[in-house]
């Protein structure tokens, strides 16, 4: 008996602990009844939106997915045949291998540098025409032979000098007359007279010493152009500038094979660039990575994903979605990581310079010198030999002009003794005689003019005997001979640019310096694009199977249900809430306190008062909207208060956890917890109404009426408790 007593008491007190402390039992009981209600409401409400044609593949894909591509981004890939590829990395790849199969090597690269370095190019290409240099060599022969034909007597220099010693005899004793005279200081008409007479005199001297140098050729020797030219040196660089000429064909010869190569190596180069592959190939990148630049990355949108999932009609569609978006993002990122690899291709494209016109040509040229097979050595000794005398006289015509020069220096001409009596009378004797540096020429000068002219002399007939060896009229003919001979290998010189020529070795190594084959996810990128779209096209002609003709329920009614479900998740979570705010007491002794013990009690109470108006094992939807529409809900929480009191003030994972509890007790919507069990009610009950079959079953008949109304039978067994 003490036994029943003490069970009795021990029951009595367990039940009133939890009606007074806990509405959580209730709270489960209740969300047990009403199972998935929500989630299969969702699904059968898809389900007749899909049968129907409410819900098109492409309202749903957008749904799910966080980016749909544009598919008109695609389409011009469409035309694009490339089951062998893309033409333009096609082409690219071609010309890399015919450039890399031509494969001349190093070694065989230096040869023609080292063979380009041995020509002398150090003469005047602008003197290179074989029509102009016979010219000028022709016209050097010329003055040559007719300084040679030049004939003047050795009297003849006799009689300059003597004539030129009384005419400065003359002009001394004029000076001296003069300068008596001035000393004076007085000049009659008389003394004027003579000096008049006197200088008069001179003037016959030097006239007679003019017409003599006129008639017998000497002023051609001391003042014609003749002396201001080198005849021989011209002639013997022009010599030399054919001997190069012959040597460069010697040279381009040993390295004929490696032109030949070269020489196709250059065609390749300008084919490449005259098709404007590079640009071709670049714009072709630039496209396909402004197609992925916009194309973001499709992700899913995991909640609605999960919503629709578990739909039949949908499933398969949703699958093919999944694999979509993971197909799509692959293409993004392979190209990504693919284009690191065509980086440095790109780059080098960028940099790469051909030089415009027509590269081969130039390598054409030298192989066409190279086969000249002209000796000109035998024709060259020849005349070299021919001009010998030319190499004897050099010494005296150096001497001769030496005195040319002298002579024009120290202004020894006929115009320049001329004084009139004009100028004696106007500028005084002082100025106009004695002052005179024309006039008075001091001994030594007069004495290298007399000895000049007598030295000169000899050379001079010394001069002409040696010219006049040389067989102008074959030195002549043998210039043909050599011009005629040596036309081509001078026409090839006259071409040669060398330093150009020698860059032009070096341009195919530096064109082709790059690896064709990271374009490879360029093709890779393109395919992708085309999948993309052909699989944008499939799920956007995606049919939907009809598997309802009707739903008892609206779009609110299905809302309705959700939101009255998370009512109970809300209520049963403010249990949890007040375990978290027990736990968090940091705000003590802060300004927020007061507002925290407000927030926390209010929830205390409300979980105090639904303990009290629900029964511990009978509970319903129909208790639990009586017990919401009688207890009084928290309202104006000061939740906003502490929240910018906890952001401004804490940090870390204080904060964090804070602000993680407070955010979901902003979620508690108390003021429509009546209004949204309300609203589940109603759409339960149309729901339950219009399914009415035709023999339900007694398990499912009682499972319908327990969501609404609570009786004995839909009491769990005691151990379930």
């Amino acid at each position: 008996m003490k036994r029943l007593i003490l069970l009795f008491v021990f029951l009595t007190t367990w039940f009133s602990s939890v009606n007074s402390m806990n509405p959580n039992i209730q709270m489960s009981e209740i969300r047990r009844q009403l199972g998935d209600i929500d989630q299969q409401a969702k699904e059968q409400f898809l389900e007749w939106k899909l049968s129907n044609g409410n819900i098109s593949s492409m309202d749903l894909m957008e749904k799910v997915l966080s980016y749909k591509p544009d598919a008109h981004l695609f389409e011009e890939y469409l035309q694009r045949d490339i089951s062998s590829g893309i033409g333009e990395l096609n082409e690219l790849a071609d010309e890399w291998k015919k450039a890399n199969a031509l494969n001349i090597s190093e070694e065989e690269r230096e040869k023609v540098h080292e063979a380009l370095d041995g020509i002398d190019i150090s003469q005047n290409l602008t003197e290179w025409s074989t029509e102009k240099l016979e010219e000028r060599l022709k016209k050097k022969m010329h003055l040559i032979e007719q300084r040679a034909k030049v004939k003047v007597d050795f009297e003849v220099f006799e009689n300059i000098t003597l004539i030129l010693s009384n005419a400065y005899k003359k002009v001394d004793e004029t000076f001296a007359f003069a300068e008596e005279k001035n000393n004076s200081g007085s000049l009659t008409k008389d003394d004027t007279k003579k000096l008049e007479d006197k200088i008069y005199e001179i003037y016959e001297t030097f006239f007679e010493l003019s017409e003599l140098i006129k008639g017998s050729d000497v002023e051609s020797i001391f003042y014609d152009d003749v002396f201001k030219v080198y005849p021989v040196t011209w002639i013997k660089d022009k010599i030399k500038l054919m001997e190069a000429a012959e040597n460069a064909t010697k040279i381009l010869g040993d390295v004929a094979p490696f032109l030949t190569s070269l020489g196709e190596e250059m065609k390749q180069i300008e084919e490449f660039r005259d098709g404007n592959l590079i640009e071709r190939v670049k714009r072709l990148a630039q496209k396909i990575e402004d197609t992925v630049g916009n194309t973001s990355e499709v992700g899913i949108r995991k909640n609605v994903m999960k919503e629709y999932e578990n739909n039949e009609s949908a499933s398969k569609f949703l699958q093919n979605i999944f694999k979509f978006s993971r197909f799509v993002n692959r293409v993004i990122q392979q190209f990504h990581t693919m284009k690191k690899r065509c980086t440095p291709l790109m780059d080098h494209f960028d940099q790469l310079q051909i030089p415009p016109g027509n590269l081969s040509e130039t390598f054409v040229m030298l192989q066409r010198c190279a086969q000249l097979p002209i000796d000109l050595r035998q024709e060259i000794d020849n005349f070299t030999s021919l001009l010998q005398p030319l190499e004897e006289v050099q010494t005296s015509e150096s001497k001769i002009r030496e005195f040319s020069h002298f002579l024009i220096d120290i202004e020894l001409q006929y115009s320049q003794f001329r004084i009139s009596r004009y100028d004696l009378l106007k500028e005084g004797v002082e100025a106009a005689i004695l002052n005179n540096s024309i006039w008075k020429k001091d001994l030594e000068t007069r004495q290298k003019i007399d000895v000049g002219l007598k030295e000169n002399a000899v050379l001079f007939m010394v001069t002409q005997e040696t010219l006049n060896k040389i067989d102008f009229e074959k030195a002549n003919q043998t210039i043909t001979e050599i011009l005629s001979k040596a036309n081509e290998i001078v026409e090839c010189y006259s071409q040669l640019a060398i330093p150009n020529t020698k860059s032009l070795v070096n341009l195919p190594p530096k064109v082709w310096n790059f690896d064709p084959r990271p374009t490879r996810h360029l093709v890779e990128s393109v395919i992708g694009f085309k999948k993309i779209h052909k699989m944008m096209v499939e799920l956007n002609e995606w049919k939907f199977e009809r598997k309802m003709e009707s739903f008892e329920l609206e779009e609110e009614d299905v809302n309705a249900i959700s939101e009255g479900v998370e009512v109970f998740e809300q209520l049963k979570d403010i249990d949890v809430l007040l375990n978290e705010m027990n736990e968090l007491s940091g705000l003590n002794g802060t300004e927020v306190e007061d507002a925290w013990k407000t927030v926390k009690n209010a929830l205390g109470s409300l979980n105090k008062e639904l303990s009290e108006h629900l029964p511990i094992l009978e509970s319903n939807l129909t208790h639990l909207q009586s017990a919401i529409s009688t207890i009084q809900l928290p309202s104006d929480l000061p939740i906003q208060l502490i929240v910018d009191w906890v952001n401004s003030n804490l940090k870390g994972i204080v904060h964090s956890e804070y602000s993680k509890t407070l955010q979901r007790i902003m979620t508690l919507d108390f003021a429509n917890y009546s209004s949204k069990l309300d609203k589940l009610s109603h759409a339960i009950d149309k729901w339950s109404q219009h399914k009415k079959p035709a023999e339900p079953q007694e398990e499912e008949k009682n499972k319908n009426d327990c969501l609404v109304n609570y009786s004995d039978k839909c009491r769990l067994p005691r151990s379930e408790l």
